[in-house]
């Protein structure tokens, strides 16, 4: 789940941020139903550079949060776990 991945393809249209939302929401709940961890990777320069692909990233941010079983850490505490 990086953003530059998904808009700045070589190949293909990139997605449109609600498209992308949606993917990524269903991802979450992937992550939640296989009891596994997952990253998400967000760009200022990427997904921060209009409204609609910020809202995008608010949209998945704020779904995940309201999901029961999932947790938010950093990277550094996932490795530490590890």
């Amino acid at each position: 789940m990086v953003d530059s991945r998904q808009y700045n393809r070589s190949t293909g249209t990139p997605p449109a941020p609600a498209e992308l939302a949606s993917r990524w929401k269903q991802l979450v709940d992937r992550a939640i139903e296989a009891r596994c961890s997952m990253t998400l990777i967000i760009h200022a320069w990427v997904s921060g550079v209009d409204d609609s692909r910020f809202a995008a990233i608010r949209d998945v941010l704020t779904y995940a949060r309201g999901r029961p079983g999932l947790e938010f850490c950093t990277a550094g505490e996932q490795a530490a776990r590890v």
